[in-house]
């Protein structure tokens, strides 16, 4: 079992994200914005985040630069409705674990997360090319 963050403005989106990976053992903690997810990353262990682009206030790359200063191996997922290639590189320049574009199938993102997970446990640290 691990620990996922979850940040995304849209509570349909948190709620069933956290669901899918609920139902294969893990437990999330589910934000809606960069603040909110800051303050669960200081306050809770957690493993992998999953994290929209595109929030009120700060953006999820915004979140990413943050947490590389401090969790520079934390695997985070960057996901998007409108994913564009300046968005993909400054995502994969800041070391995002990948990036899925909406809507998110529930077996994607569990692999995918299984998959990140896997790469923190390992030395290889191998991760798909977006």
């Amino acid at each position: 079992m691990a620990n996922i963050l979850i940040i995304d403005d849209e509570l349909g989106i948190r709620k069933t994200l956290g669901l899918f990976l609920e139902i294969r053992g893990h437990r999330t903690y589910l934000a809606e914005d960069v603040r909110t997810g800051l303050s669960t990353l200081a306050a809770q262990h957690v493993d992998a985040v999953i994290c929209d682009v595109l929030l009120p206030n700060r953006s999820g790359l915004e979140f990413l630069e943050e947490v590389r200063k401090s969790q520079p191996t934390l695997p985070v997922i960057m996901i998007s409705g409108e994913p564009t290639r300046r968005v993909k590189q400054i995502a994969k320049n800041l070391n995002a674990y990948d990036f899925l574009a909406k809507p998110i199938h529930s077996d994607t993102i569990c692999k995918l997360v299984d998959q990140a997970l896997g790469s923190v446990r390992t030395t290889s640290h191998s991760k798909p090319e977006f």
